[in-house]
């Protein structure tokens, strides 16, 4: 009985650990692109000027 619940609780925490890392790995990827994009915008502003 110890045994199984011990068990679940780890599949769990497993869980919750694939979750916040697959949530990591999408807002770093995110704020990659927002900075890629600001980026580009700003080049494509300062373009016609130079």
């Amino acid at each position: 009985m110890h045994v199984s619940s011990a068990t679940k609780g780890h599949a769990q925490l497993v869980k919750v650990k694939q979750l916040t890392s697959k949530s990591v790995v999408l807002s770093r990827i995110f704020a990659v692109a927002h900075l890629l994009y600001q980026d580009k915008t700003m080049y494509m502003i300062t373009l016609p000027i130079n």
